[in-house]
């Protein structure tokens, strides 16, 4: 293969990739979804190949597996995960926090405050985070540190970037008539009118997304910076789950103890502010996500925090609510 050749097969890769993962968060294709490599490829306008090597670089992202005798499956989501997730972030987050507070960098803060714009920006298309806030400055949280100090092509670029357009659900350089949602399999539809899922991604509280990997750029931790990329993904998805299943009551994204503990080089106040607003979105999700799902098993669950909730409802997939909400 010439070098030229495999430049192209490498771009379109790497388009496919993008449109794939943008499916996946932004629930077009729900959890626990089974698909063929052939189905999605027609879906997608694409040929066989690079959607092959794309859905292949997924699987190390923990957003597809091999599906033995059927293809391919979308990785399922439980509310184990998003605890798990959340207890993720509390560690990596807060280190970042500590960090960044080490080095009281003023221009660093400045960085951080223009990240909150440009994550808003790119991630989705400029749209309005209209979601039920329970108080101001609802949806003007942290982003992407474009202005910030990170190099273009950073984690949270990258992670923006894979991100459709809520407006027209349609990823920038897919051929024409390869929109999401194409008739081309039931599975490779959106989920339907019944769940708020394209709507309701304009509902994300992208304030709370973001600033952990801007803080651990402005640290200089770059290990930690991967995986607050990995996190992004997810966490995203997780909040698009929120939105389709439930009636979240997103808190405000309240940076200003945060910013006040980084500027006076307050480690542990930093870590403390870092943790409340984890611990605040948490209960948000899990308040919009366990009515749902109890009530899909026939169970009743108090307030829908995370406490002591039994198996059962810990570890249902949550695609499985998005698919009987469709029918």
């Amino acid at each position: 293969m010439t070098p030229s050749l495999t430049a192209r097969t490498k771009s379109r890769t790497a388009l496919a990739r993008e449109a794939i993962r943008g499916r996946i968060l932004r629930l077009e294709m729900a959890p626990g979804t089974v698909f063929s490599e052939g189905d999605l490829a027609t879906a997608l306008g694409m040929g066989k190949t690079p959607v092959r090597e794309a859905l292949n670089l997924l699987i190390h992202e923990s957003l597809v597996a091999v599906a033995p005798h059927s293809g391919y499956l979308v990785m399922p989501v439980t509310l184990r995960d998003i605890r798990e997730l959340l207890e993720l972030r509390l560690t990596v987050e807060t280190l970042a926090a500590r960090l960044a507070a080490g080095r009281r960098d003023a221009e660093g803060l400045r960085g951080l405050d223009e990240a909150a714009r440009a994550w808003r920006r790119t991630a989705m298309g400029g749209a309005s985070t209209a979601g039920r806030a329970s108080g101001p400055g609802h949806g003007s949280g942290p982003g992407p540190a474009h202005g910030s100090g990170s190099a273009p092509g950073s984690a949270l670029a990258r992670v923006a970037g894979s991100v459709p357009d809520p407006a027209h659900g349609s990823v920038p350089g897919l051929p024409p008539g390869s929109a999401l949602g194409s008739a081309s399999g039931a599975a490779l539809r959106p989920a339907g009118a019944g769940v708020r899922t394209r709507a309701g991604v304009a509902s994300v509280p992208l304030g709370w997304l973001g600033f952990g990997a801007a803080l651990a750029e402005r640290a200089g931790n770059g290990r930690a910076v991967e995986i607050e990329e990995y996190v992004l993904r997810h966490q995203l998805r997780h909040l698009c789950l929120a939105v389709a299943l439930g009636e979240p009551t997103w808190p405000a994204p309240d940076h200003g103890p945060l910013s006040a503990a980084l500027a006076a080089g307050d480690q542990d106040a930093a870590a403390a502010a870092v943790e409340y607003g984890i611990r605040a979105l948490g209960a948000a999700v899990f308040g919009a996500l366990v009515p749902p799902v109890a009530a899909h098993l026939g169970r009743t669950h108090g307030n829908g925090c995370d406490a002591d909730l039994p198996a059962d409802l810990l570890d249902l997939d949550l695609g499985t609510l998005l698919r009987a909400a469709a029918t």
